[in-house]
């Protein structure tokens, strides 16, 4: 099975479950799918996160041994890529294949096989400190946990750290001059991935205002 099959059946059913039963119980809400859509990802990333800090050496070890086989330097073709290989299902809950994703990403952006930069940092931090409050959110959306005013403060916080981390690791990519060797086409990649971490985020922290200043969850259903 492909890699991005066996991610669509592992994503899709939870986002459509989820998404429905937020349609069937308060309506059609752009605002709140939008963020059930983005805080189940930003849940799956998370896992990829501890994935990057727990097979660190793998991953490190591989991007290592593709530069020394000049993998980055031979144009390489869309089969190399984890994505659109074929794997048993029975692989998809192997933290190494998921490592797989990292390796590949040094293609792009080669401080995630090197845990002394910012971007390889920032993400471990997130995968371990976002991974419960995105699912937390993700439930309070459907059915609140909390009083609006907590489940606001708890969404400011998650929000805030998760458009702040993103906008400091593309500021670090610029700085750094990672996009130098880079392709228009590569750089494009670098950034589509962050820019979904930007965009979303901004709408959750003005739900998270409103949820704290109008006492209610009325922004969500």
């Amino acid at each position: 099975m492909l890699v991005i099959i066996l991610l669509c059946l592992l994503m899709g059913p939870p986002v459509i479950v989820c998404g429905f039963l937020h349609y069937v119980t308060y309506g059609w809400n752009s605002s709140a799918q939008a963020l059930i859509l983005f805080l189940l990802v930003n849940t799956l990333i998370c896992l990829w996160e501890l994935v990057l800090y727990y097979k660190y050496d793998r991953i490190h070890n591989k991007h290592t041994k593709r530069i020394k086989d000049n993998f980055y330097t031979t144009q390489p073709q869309s089969e190399d890529f984890i994505f659109v290989q074929d794997v048993p299902i029975t692989k998809a809950f192997c933290p190494d294949l998921w490592s797989q994703i990292w390796i590949d990403y040094g293609y792009y952006d080669p401080s995630y096989a090197d845990k002394t930069t910012f971007g390889f940092n920032i993400d471990v931090g997130n995968g371990h400190s976002t991974l419960l409050p995105s699912l937390l959110m993700a439930v309070s959306i459907i059915s609140p946990i909390f009083s609006a005013k907590v489940t606001g403060m708890l969404g400011m916080l998650l929000f805030y750290q998760t458009w702040y981390g993103t906008v400091v690791y593309f500021f670090s990519y610029v700085n750094c001059g990672r996009y130098l060797k880079s392709a228009w086409s590569d750089i494009g990649v670098v950034l589509f991935a962050n820019c979904i971490w930007i965009v979303f985020p901004v709408l959750g922290f003005y739900c998270s205002v409103k949820l704290i200043m109008e006492e209610s969850f009325a922004c969500l259903q």
